[in-house]
């Protein structure tokens, strides 16, 4: 989590670089010179190009609090926030950025080893830098396609104090992740930021408790029958409960009912809608012929969410007769008689084209066409000559 405020600041792009083929270095600055808020190794900022938000790791020097660097990957099959970097953004121009934000960060350690894959070394890099500057023993190796795709290599020769290791897949081919976790030091943490396959392979193999990652992209989460269920989430500032349905996420529930939520990737990358946990209480067994509820607690600007699981609630009854069966058990007295009573004169008002007057020979007869009770059923309602009529949304058993 990130231990500076955030702020959005539109800065002024004061150079673009060239630092491996489809890799372009944007380095940006205050307007008027100012410094630029602190940041640590591992983090990013939101950057907006082209109406987009995308997130961009950090890869200067956090000693250097003039200067922002970001590393770019042209990506074609991208939704175009990298694509408007490198064809649209020329120094001189000014972009809004968001941050700096870190949720990868660096954690005190003896000893470090940094793998990367491709563009993941932007994050690495001021890891490596924060290990040499404070003399810690690391390992770094970074993989690519090739050697041209590879950015910051001179960078990563010059700074010294640990190991560097260049794998260029058309030379040396993958990583072998395996070999180089194999004689990890006791005392070591391993950082790791790439493709998903190369993240795979190291959680496969790194130590429990001991490996740090960060993604690309969110990863394919499996999921059960049971984990698309709908829950509510009270919004304790605003005293707004939302239903997020099946297939919701809780962000677009809120932005429906019109609540101001921050967000940016929408792929629970970024950090921007996190919430830290104020209760967990875990999903007990399937038990699919008992009922199930589960609540969870978080907390995000009075955010509260309560999840429950179970069995949907029964349908409320709906026609006429039910509920008329329904509210007389609570009334005195036995139920009215369900047969029909012959009134020569009712039906004749049915008939009626206006369907409730009829217009007789010395005598005007109204027909109210709502169903009467009996003058036992005084509650809440609507009064009508000889009773009320209870609200459709009273509970069973009363006339509230």
């Amino acid at each position: 989590m990130s231990t500076t405020e955030e702020q959005e600041l539109d800065l002024l792009v004061h150079r673009t670089t060239w630092e491996a083929d489809g890799v372009l270095s944007v380095e940006l600055v205050h307007p008027d010179g100012k410094p630029l808020p602190a940041w640590t190794p591992g983090a990013h900022l939101d950057l907006h190009a082209g109406g987009h938000v995308r997130q961009y790791s950090l890869c200067g020097d956090p000693e250097e609090t003039g200067v922002y660097r970001l590393g770019i990957l042209n990506e074609p099959a991208s939704r175009g926030g990298s694509r408007h970097v490198h064809t649209k953004v020329r120094p001189g121009q000014t972009v809004r950025v968001a941050g700096p934000r870190n949720h990868f960060a660096l954690e005190p350690a003896a000893s470090y080893l940094f793998i990367a894959g491709g563009i993941g070394i932007t994050p690495i890099l001021p890891m490596a830098r924060r290990a040499a500057r404070d003399g810690i023993p690391y390992r770094l190796v970074h993989g690519g396609r090739t050697r041209a795709s590879m950015a910051f290599g001179g960078e990563l020769a010059a700074l010294g104090g640990g190991e560097v290791t260049l794998v260029p897949q058309d030379e040396r081919g993958h990583i072998d992740v395996a070999g180089v976790l194999a004689d990890l030091a006791d005392d070591a943490l391993v950082y790791c930021c790439g493709p998903e396959p190369l993240l795979k392979a190291v959680e496969a193999v790194a130590p429990e408790g001991r490996l740090r990652t960060e993604r690309f992209a969110a990863p394919a989460v499996a999921r059960d029958d049971g984990d698309d269920s709908a829950f509510e989430v009270e919004c304790r500032a605003s005293g707004v409960t939302l239903n997020v349905g099946p297939g919701t996420s809780i962000l677009e529930a809120a932005e429906n009912a019109g609540l101001a939520v921050t967000s940016s990737c929408r792929d629970g990358i970024c950090g921007s809608c996190e919430t830290r946990v104020l209760a967990r209480h875990p999903r007990p067994p399937r038990l699919p012929a008992q009922r199930r509820r589960t609540r969870h607690r978080r907390d995000d600007d009075d955010l509260r969410l309560a999840l429950r699981l179970g069995p949907p609630r029964p349908e409320p009854l709906t026609t006429y007769g039910e509920r008329r069966a329904r509210d007389h058990l609570a009334l005195p007295g036995p139920p009215p008689d369900p047969r029909p009573r012959a009134h020569p004169v009712r039906d004749q008002a049915r008939a009626h084209p206006r369907g409730h007057l009829h217009q007789g020979r010395s005598r005007t007869v109204r027909r109210d066409r709502r169903p009467q009770l009996p003058p036992a059923a005084h509650a809440h309602g609507r009064t009508l000559d000889r009773g009320v009529l209870p609200r459709r949304d009273a509970p069973p058993g009363s006339l509230t």
